[in-house]
């Protein structure tokens, strides 16, 4: 009896063996190196390993060479993903079949780790966030490529502080401080250093800025005012955009879309370099859409009085380009110079109602040095309004303004303690909204039944020119019907007015 049962065992235990033998041929393994960008190993690196044939994730740490085992793995299909700190993931699909020994190798790219953000609005030089002696609020450049937006001020909506209002398919308007209105002007815009407001009007037209997705670096808003350094346009906060250097930024991004109210969108940036210190790129955009439909009664009331007024056109249109190029013969000097135009129809809201933009034309030049703590820069912006008029009268809204500016500016340091900034900024606005002369007031038919002496001047003329030539005396003005208003003492300006 006691042979039987030794001889039960030996069979069991000769019977383990070979099942183990059999489960060791069936499974595989996982070989490795893991390596940077620059082809070094990564010791310390962790390999996980994934899927339906494990009941737990299988791992392990690659040596000090990069090296890596991982068994037994059973057939299957597996995720491997290989991660260390500093480094991009990276993830890969892997099939190991029975007895196989699968030997791959993994290249980690660096990523970058932001641990304290820096700004330059707040006090216009580069700081830390935390030292910046205002509330900072910034939207990164990845954010930013994330969402695709018709109109660049759509990617502060979020931030603390911000009021935003929409008031169109692409109009809105943002201010941080209050005193939101539908014709804003009060939040100062800058791009890349450069007021970015129309001319004269001082309104913050966002969807003029001829500047695409693809080449935000940044956006930052400061939530305080700004007039210390900025000027007195910038008591109500800053929003400063700011752009791709082409010489860090070379490449060719294209973006195609479609959307509800008929949006069809299209945009391209296009970057690269001449010589290793200079670089160049050229953006370009274009979209339409139909906006929101609203019949304003006061128009409706306008156009039923006065047939020959125009209904509202909700089809939006707009095309801008920008051209820029960067030259840095060393890392503490900067020469750039750019250009860029934007021409656009849609509606805007104003304070006298909606005027319909018709071939509405945006454009600027600026040019910028940078050497150590100086920095200069002259830029040109200037606007016509094209065909645009106002909705409910038809008059039609004339803006052919421009602002020259000179800007100087320079950062000096007292034993580490004191810190300067110092500068000098001329600013030349031209309004030119071509305003009528006298001779070009409205033409009012002139009774025949006029005093005497100014019985001549009868149809068909100004009554601006009537009324200055019939108040030579009191007599004869009190008695011309087109005079009736005037005065002999009153100025000029105040009998033309009168007049009719």
């Amino acid at each position: 009896m006691a042979l039987k049962v030794i001889g039960l065992v030996v069979v069991w235990s000769l019977a383990l063996v070979w099942g183990g033998a059999a489960v060791a041929q069936e499974a595989g393994s996982l070989v490795g190196v893991v390596l940077d960008s620059d082809g070094q190993p990564l010791p310390g690196a962790t390999i996980s390993v994934s899927g339906p044939e494990l009941t737990k994730n299988a791992g392990s740490l690659a040596d000090t060479s990069g090296a890596f085992l991982i068994q037994p793995l059973p057939s299957g299909l597996y995720d491997v993903e290989i991660s260390h700190l500093g480094y991009r993931n990276v993830v890969q699909s892997v099939r190991i079949r029975a007895g196989e020994t699968r030997d791959l190798n993994f290249v980690l790219e660096v990523a970058l780790i932001y641990l304290e953000q820096s700004v330059v609005t707040a006090s216009r030089r580069q700081e830390k966030a935390l030292d910046a002696p205002a509330s900072v609020a910034v939207v990164e450049g990845e954010e930013i490529q994330d969402r695709s937006v018709l109109n660049v001020s759509e990617h502060v909506r979020d931030l603390p502080g911000v009021d935003y209002a929409k008031n169109g398919l692409v109009q809105s308007n943002v201010v941080v401080r209050g005193f939101n209105n539908i014709f804003s002007g009060a939040l100062l815009t800058l791009t890349d250093n450069r007021l970015a407001s129309v001319p004269s009007l001082r309104l913050n037209a966002n969807n003029f800025i001829p500047v695409v997705n693809d080449d935000i670096e940044r956006i930052e808003v400061v939530l305080g005012p700004g007039s210390a350094l900025y000027g007195p346009n910038s008591a109500n906060g800053v929003m400063h955009i700011i752009t791709r250097s082409p010489l860090r930024s070379q490449g060719t991004s294209v973006q195609i879309g479609l959307g509800e109210r008929s949006l069809r969108k299209s945009s391209l940036r296009h970057a690269g370099t001449i010589t290793p210190h200079l670089g160049y790129k050229i953006s370009a955009q274009y979209y339409t859409g139909t906006d929101w439909k609203y019949d304003d009664p006061t128009e409706a009331a306008a156009r039923a009085a006065t047939p020959t007024l125009k209904a509202r056109d909700f089809d939006i249109k707009r095309q801008s380009a920008e051209l820029r190029f960067d030259y840095e013969p060393s890392s503490d000097l900067q020469f750039i110079v750019s250009g860029g135009l934007n021409k656009a129809d849609y509606i805007e809201l104003t304070g006298l109602g909606a005027g319909q933009g018709k071939d509405w034309a945006s454009n600027y030049a600026q040019a910028r040095l940078i050497y150590g703590n100086l920095f200069a820069q002259v830029f040109r912006n200037w606007s016509d309004a094209g065909d645009t008029f106002l909705l409910r009268s038809g008059t039609p809204i004339v803006d052919r303004s421009s602002i020259n500016v000179f800007q100087l500016q320079h950062r000096a340091s007292l034993k580490d303690r004191l810190k300067l900034t110092y500068g000098l900024d001329a600013l030349l606005t031209r309004p030119d909204t071509r305003a009528r002369s006298p001779a070009e007031t409205k033409t009012t038919t002139i009774s025949t039944k006029l005093a005497p002496t100014c019985r001549e001047k009868q149809t068909s003329r100004t009554c601006s020119t009537s009324c200055w030539q019939c108040v030579s005396t009191t007599t004869i003005a009190s008695k011309n019907p087109c005079c009736r208003h005037a005065r002999p003492s009153w100025p000029s300006w105040m009998k033309i007015r009168a007049c009719g």
